[in-house]
């Protein structure tokens, strides 16, 4: 039943990506997320099948990814960079047949935000990951040890100074409005929509860590002792609530230090009277 649920929504959500794509971001000339982005470039400036250009440079990507990053993580990849091309492209006689109207390109851009991230979602959902240029961040995560979501929007960004001089400024501007909303879309759904991450952190290199978060990213923490249910060995919690922002930060900064860090990450609706957590932290 999981394996049937995981399907439907990734199914699901490449069949919502394609509406997106075939209704409102093609017929417009409009530029998307990364490499699919890219390949919507293409498609306008040498009138080649956009369908046929998303996948090869996905195709591309991953096997050049394949040099520096382990074949586990690759798999996450290759389920929507084959179907999102493929579905796309077999669902793009209805938007043909059926076409759209909307009276401004501004309403266009939200409806097609809303539908790509969406899409992506329900990607997420089912245990893959969104767009191939994603693939990225783990590439230069697995060569620097920091990972940062800016390594992917420096494409993105690219992609809109190439559509700003190949299209036009108008286009440029729309497609950029696009892309901020597409990404805020799917960093909430892949992290949650609660502004705050609560962490739990067994350490032995309790200092470093604390120096850390209090010092580095100028968070307050707490202490708590704690007995191992079956080793009944005593041990430490450090506890944290971080802006969901510094995320990465926290996460991948502890790691660093200390590569055996066991590290427990919480959502968290609101956060209520922190200076309480100066308190215990003073006692």
């Amino acid at each position: 039943m999981d394996r049937f649920i995981r399907i439907f929504n990734i199914v699901l959500g490449c069949i919502i990506i394609s509406f997106g794509l075939n209704y409102f971001v093609l017929p417009n000339q409009l530029v998307i997320i990364g490499s699919d982005g890219l390949a919507c470039l293409f498609s306008y400036i040498f009138t080649s099948n956009v369908y046929i250009n998303m996948f090869i440079l996905n195709v591309i990507i991953l096997l050049f990814s394949l040099i520096f990053i382990d074949k586990q993580t690759i798999k996450l990849y290759i389920v929507p960079a084959v179907l999102i091309p493929i579905i796309s492209y077999l669902t793009s006689f209805i938007s043909k047949s059926y076409p759209i109207q909307l009276p401004e390109m501004m309403v266009s851009i939200l409806v097609a935000s809303f539908l790509i991230g969406i899409g992506y979602s329900f990607i997420f959902k089912a245990g893959y990951k969104a767009s191939v240029i994603f693939i990225v961040e783990d590439i230069f995560s697995s060569l620097t040890n920091i990972h940062s979501k800016s390594y992917s929007f420096v494409i993105d960004i690219f992609n809109v100074i190439l559509t700003v001089i190949f299209i036009s400024l108008n286009v440029g501007l729309y497609s950029l409005i696009m892309i901020i909303i597409i990404r805020y879309l799917i960093i909430k759904a892949e992290f949650g929509i609660n502004d705050y991450k609560m962490f739990y952190v067994i350490t032995d290199k309790e200092k470093e860590v604390r120096d850390y978060i209090v010092n580095d990213l100028h968070y307050k923490l707490t202490t708590l002792d704690v007995t191992g249910g079956y080793s009944k060995k005593s041990s430490k919690i450090l506890l944290s609530v971080i802006s969901s922002n510094d995320y990465y930060r926290l996460k991948e900064g502890i790691k660093l230090i200390d590569n055996h860090a066991f590290i427990a990450i919480v959502d968290t609706y609101d956060c209520i009277n922190r200076k309480i957590v100066d308190n215990y932290e003073k006692d």
